[in-house]
């Protein structure tokens, strides 16, 4: 559903539920034929909404992905440069990294994203 369409969508829920909590010694004659639009126009709607909820489960259902995190030292042996170049990237922050306490986790996928556009130019 876009912005747009679950805005209209709350709206209408809204209006007819104001409709409805009024609908004793408030009712007006109006009130039938703007109920009657509303439910037909929350019927299109709901058809939305339940595609947007089956694409939400479909993708909770799917496991998170865990990136691989690797050492200062590692990165050095499996890329080549040198450990303090690393670091100093880390410190510059130009590799995905975290901090737990002194060490550097690096983030694997990202460093090899890194040196690949690092080595293409960009």
């Amino acid at each position: 559903m876009t912005e747009k369409q679950v805005i209209r969508y709350l709206d209408l829920v809204d209006r007819r539920l104001f409709i409805v909590m009024h609908s004793g010694l408030d009712w007006k004659p109006e009130y039938g034929p703007e109920l009657a639009e509303i439910d037909r126009e929350l019927a299109e709607l709901k058809v939305l909404r339940d595609q947007e909820h089956a694409r939400r489960e479909a993708r909770a259902a799917e496991p998170a992905k865990v990136p691989t995190m690797i050492t200062i030292a590692q990165a050095s042996t499996e890329t080549g440069l040198s450990y303090d170049c690393i670091r100093k990237l880390c410190l510059q922050r130009r590799l995905v990294h975290v901090r737990a306490g002194r060490k550097f986790l690096i983030n694997k996928e990202k460093l090899a994203d890194y040196l690949n556009t690092v080595g293409a130019g960009a």
